[in-house]
């Protein structure tokens, strides 16, 4: 259902996001905004239920950022193509991680599903 507002919004439920796959075929998530590039998406934003661990999704070229919205959170795991490695803990609501699209990652969740 989508609300009409006197303002330059408009409001939307999550009956109006499109359920997008992932990319690793491991689950689905709803996509609110998708803006798109001349060869691919220059921004999305969307909201994802991790509910196991797991590797995920390649997006090289892009940046990523994480917010948790709910949940116990979860270890992020990098590695990057040139072999580095860096690590986010998500425990707390509105906890961040940022890190290039192409990494290598790895999710372990903290006992229970998180949102992000």
């Amino acid at each position: 259902m989508t609300f009409n507002t006197h303002s330059n919004y408009q409001l939307t439920t999550q009956n109006d996001y499109k359920r997008m796959p992932w990319k690793n075929g491991l689950g689905e998530n709803p996509r609110n905004l998708s803006k798109r590039g001349r060869k691919r998406a220059a921004l999305s934003h969307q909201q994802a239920a991790v509910k196991d661990d797991g590797v995920f999704s390649n997006f090289e070229g892009l940046s990523r950022t994480l917010v948790l919205l709910s949940g116990q959170g979860m270890q992020l795991s990098h590695k990057s193509i040139k072999g580095n490695v860096a690590e986010h803990c998500l425990k707390s609501p509105l906890d961040m991680a940022r890190f290039a699209g192409g990494d290598e990652t790895l999710a372990t969740l903290n006992n229970a599903a998180s949102k992000i």
